[in-house]
């Protein structure tokens, strides 16, 4: 079957040779002539935008370099002139000399930076091309401060010699009119600068207005080029591709016998003949396979047959295996739980015996520590019976402080005898006397309770001392039954040791003889996987057969579909 497209519209009769000769280029060539017109369109606004731009920044640029130069300068005029006015009202004023020599110099300084800042405006005048008002501007200043600066220079040499009055009447009646025209001609220069920036930025202005106004147009040019070629590129494109896909959507329907009419460009033409080319070999394939389809579905029937005979042999096996393998499984099982019985005695034992050990080992340490009380016993009732002897030295000491304490209150009342024969002249001595009798007194009962309690700690200390020696026979034989326990409990241990020996064996025997169970009931139960496997194989076959059955049927049913002629 023949397909047609909708004829594009006929370009003019002066163009027909282009369109001709783009219509023989390929797709992608026709995509890069598209893309390198747009491109040369964008190129173009951009070259003219920078030219406008640079164009903008030349005259910032100048207002920059000599507008606002031009500024500066006149506003240094402007200060050095009012500085220059501040320091001769200064030296007017001020009645100290040196306060007058630095205001004189800072008049000479601002006088100087005057004419420089003069000189450099002029230089910028000339430089940048100024009108003629600008240059007599400028040739006023200049003359107004020549002839202002003659008065301020005699004030300020009246103002030296501390002439106050003739100095101010210098500035009055000759230096004041001079200075205001000065003035006023420096501001006139200010505002000639100021309304010269205000142009060159209206200039700015109006020029960067041109400058989008043209860009804008350009851009929408560009656009609209590249519009007008995407939709003649899309309709060049759009019809061939159209027929392309009738006949591929009637193929996808199963009629095979449509052709196409070959328009469009190179590309959509290749696309074109391999869709003729593979709609002619699937008529050849289609043919074949409908032989194919009719012997697969003999072969299918046969091997379905086949199949279920060999799963009735294999479901049988697999009966069979499985009943051995669980009374394997259960054998297992309770060699394992036999196993695990001794393991648990096993370690029942070993836990006893440790504990055993820890009780042994706990009581060699009591044992040590027993001794170590009995030692620690023996040394205090050694140091009791030490204190018991000190304690009688200490008591003949109190014998001794009694004995002097006697003689010394006998000495006292002998003394106070003396000083009473004495009289008056004794009676200091009789005073004496009585202190001395009353510390005899003192020391006395001092001694006497002393020596009471020295014999009662003699008598806590020889109790001490018995209970000691009491509790040094207990502690021995506490000692001796410790030793006694210790040697029971390592009796224990060994025997502990011996049992968990013998349980070791037992279980070392029982966990072969569950690997050899498990070894064994692993194999059935392989042989009984593998038998399973035979069965699901055939099963699977079984099922293989019979879909391919069922798909010889559906292809011979959908092969029917197809229409080759």
């Amino acid at each position: 079957m023949t397909t047609t497209t909708k004829a594009m519209p006929a370009p003019p009769a002066g163009g027909q040779d282009i369109m001709n000769a783009i219509n023989r280029l390929s797709i992608g060539q026709q995509l890069t002539l598209a893309f390198a017109v747009v491109v040369g369109l964008f190129v173009a606004v951009a070259a003219w935008t920078a030219f406008s731009l640079a164009r903008v920044d030349r005259a910032a640029e100048r207002i920059a370099s000599v507008s606002l130069a031009k500024e500066a300068q006149i506003a240094q005029l402007a200060d050095s002139f009012q500085q220059m006015q501040t320091a001769v009202r200064n030296n007017i004023i001020f009645t100290d000399a040196e306060v007058m020599k630095r205001e004189q110099a800072v008049y000479l300084a601002e006088k100087k930076r005057f004419a420089e800042a003069l000189a450099a405006l002029r230089k910028l005048a000339a430089d940048s091309g100024a009108d003629a008002a600008e240059r007599e501007l400028l040739a006023r200043i200049g003359s107004g401060f020549e002839a202002a600066v003659v008065p301020q220079d005699k004030a300020m040499e009246e103002a030296m010699q501390f002439l106050s009055s003739v100095a101010m009447g210098i500035l009055q009646n000759d230096g004041g009119p001079k200075m205001q025209k000065v003035a006023a001609a420096i501001g006139e220069a200010r505002q000639l600068v100021q309304a010269q920036s205000r142009a060159r930025a209206a200039d700015i202005a109006d020029e960067t207005g041109r400058t989008r106004a043209v860009a804008l147009a350009l851009a929408g040019v560009a656009g609209l080029v590249a519009a007008v070629l995407g939709v003649w590129l899309t309709a060049s494109v759009r019809g061939p591709l159209a027929e392309t896909v009738a006949l591929m959507e009637k193929m996808a329907a199963g009629d095979l016998t449509g052709q196409v009419s070959g328009s469009g460009g190179r590309e959509i033409q290749r696309v074109q003949q391999a869709a003729g080319r593979t709609a002619r070999e699937l008529t050849r394939l289609l043919a074949g396979m409908r032989g194919d389809a009719a012997r697969l579905k003999s072969a299918a029937s046969n091997l379905s047959a086949a199949a279920e005979g060999a799963g009735r042999g294999s479901r049988q096996q697999v009966e069979a295996a499985g009943a051995m393998a669980a009374t394997l499984q259960q054998m297992s099982e309770r060699i394992a739980h036999v196993a695990a019985l001794g393991g648990e005695a096993h370690a029942l034992s070993a836990d006893a015996g440790r504990q055993a050990g820890d009780g042994a080992g706990l009581i060699r340490t009591m044992v040590g520590e027993i001794r170590a009380i009995s030692e620690l016993v023996s040394e205090s009732a050694a140091t009791v019976t030490t204190l018991g002897e000190d304690s009688e030295k200490i008591s003949s000491i109190t014998t001794v402080i009694r004995d002097v304490a006697d003689q010394t209150n006998l000495l006292a009342l002998n003394a106070a005898i003396e000083a009473a024969r004495a009289g008056e002249a004794g009676r200091g001595f009789a005073v004496v006397a009585d202190e001395v009798r009353k510390l005899a007194e003192t020391t006395n009962r001092s001694a006497r309770e002393i020596a009471e309690m020295i014999a009662a700690i003699q008598g806590g200390t020889r109790s001490m001392a018995a209970q000691m020696a009491r509790s040094v026979e207990r502690v021995e034989a506490g000692l001796q039954v410790a030793c006694a326990a210790g040697d029971a409990m390592a009796a224990i241990d060994a025997g502990a040791n011996r049992v968990i020996a013998v349980i070791d064996e037992v279980s070392s025997a029982l966990n072969e003889q569950s690997a050899a169970s498990r070894e064994v009931s692993g194999r059935v139960e392989r042989i009984a996987e593998m038998v399973g496997e035979n069965d699901r194989a055939t099963a699977a076959v079984a099922d293989t057969a019979r879909e391919l059955d069922q798909l010889a049927g559906s292809l011979e049913t959908g092969l029917g579909h197809f229409r080759t002629a």
